[in-house]
C-alpha cells in the first residue's frame, strides 16, 4: 500500500476548493502546496520518531484523534469558513506536538515560498495537510491493528516512495533545515521527476443507437436471400435460355360492307283462265 498516494488522493478538487475559499488563497497555490506537503509531513514524521521520544509524541498524537478521522475531516472541510479553520487550527496543534512549533514554523515558511505565499498564509494550511497525514496513518493504524513503533515500521518500508513524491526542487529548499534528514533529501533529489499528467482524453462519442430487433430480422433474411441465390446460380449451371415468344397474329379487320336490300320480285301474275280448261257445268 502506498500511504502518499492514498492521502494525497483524499485531497479532491473539491477539497482544495473549499480550503482555498476558507483560507483566502488560490486554488493552483492550494493544490501546489497540498501535493509537496503531504509527502514532506510524512518524511518529517519518520525523522522525528526515530529520535528519542518521537515514536510516544506519534502515539499521542494517533490517540487524541477519533475513529474515522478522514471521514470527520472530509464532512468539516466540506462545511463552511469557520469549520475548515478550526479543523487546520487542530491539525496544526497535533503537528506541532510531534515536530515541535520551531520546526513546524520552519516547514510552513518553506511551503509557503514554494507556493508564493508568506509563512503567515501557509501556516494554517499546513495545519489542514498535518491532519491529512495523521488522518491516514491512524486510519491505516486501526486497519491493521498497528501501535505507534508498527505505524513507524511502515514509514520507513515507504520511505523510498515518500521520497520519489517530493519534487527535487523543493528537496534542495530543505538543505540546512534538519526536517527530513540529509540522507532523505539527497534520495529526493536523485529521484526522477514525476511524469506531468497525461491532457485529458476527449470525449469518446456516443455509442449509435441500436437497431430494433425487426430490422435485424429484415437484414438477416435479405442476407439469407442473397446466399441462396448465388449458390443456386453457381451450382445449377448456366440457367436455360427460355423459348422465343412469337408474337401473336393479328388480324385484319375485314372490309366494311354496305348491306343493300334485295329488290322485291314482282308479284306473280294471276293465270289466265281459258275457256277450255274451265269444266263445263252440268246441264240441268
Amino acid at each position: 500500500m502506498n500511504l502518499t498516494q492514498m492521502i494525497t488522493g483524499f485531497a479532491t478538487p473539491m477539497i482544495a476548493s473549499k480550503l482555498a475559499g476558507a483560507l483566502g488563497l488560490p486554488e493552483g497555490v492550494v493544490r501546489k502546496i497540498v501535493s509537496v506537503g503531504i509527502p514532506v509531513v510524512l518524511a518529517a514524521i519518520m525523522k522525528r520518531g526515530s529520535a528519542p521520544g518521537g515514536t510516544d509524541a506519534l502515539g499521542g498524537a494517533l490517540s487524541r484523534m477519533g475513529d474515522n478521522p478522514l471521514d470527520a475531516l472530509g464532512a468539516a472541510l466540506g462545511g463552511d469558513a469557520s469549520q475548515v479553520k478550526t479543523a487546520s487550527s487542530a491539525g496544526g496543534d497535533l503537528l506541532s506536538s510531534i515536530l515541535g512549533a520551531d520546526s513546524a514554523g520552519t516547514l510552513a515558511s518553506k511551503l509557503g515560498s514554494y507556493g508564493g505565499v508568506d509563512a503567515k498564509a501557509a501556516a494554517p494550511l499546513l495545519g489542514t495537510i498535518g491532519s491529512m497525514a495523521l488522518g491516514g496513518l491512524k486510519k491505516t493504524a486501526d486497519d491493521q491493528g498497528l501501535d505507534a513503533a508498527g505505524v513507524m515500521k511502515l514509514l520507513e518500508s515507504e520511505k523510498g516512495d515518500i521520497a520519489k513524491a517530493i519534487p527535487a526542487d523543493f528537496a534542495k529548499m530543505l538543505q540546512g533545515t534538519d526536517l527530513v534528514g540529509a540522507n532523505f533529501l539527497q534520495s529526493a533529489a536523485s529521484a526522477p521527476a514525476a511524469p506531468k499528467p497525461a491532457p485529458p482524453r476527449p470525449a469518446p462519442p456516443p455509442p449509435a443507437p441500436r437497431k430494433g430487433g425487426m430490422s435485424r430480422w429484415i437484414i438477416g433474411l435479405i442476407v439469407l436471400a442473397l446466399l441462396v441465390w448465388l449458390v443456386s446460380k453457381f451450382l445449377g449451371g448456366p440457367p436455360e435460355e427460355p423459348a422465343p415468344v412469337e408474337p401473336a397474329a393479328t388480324e385484319e379487320p375485314a372490309p366494311a360492307t354496305t348491306t343493300e336490300a334485295a329488290p322485291a320480285e314482282p308479284a306473280a301474275e294471276p293465270a289466265e283462265t281459258t275457256a277450255a280448261e274451265v269444266p263445263a257445268a252440268d246441264a240441268p
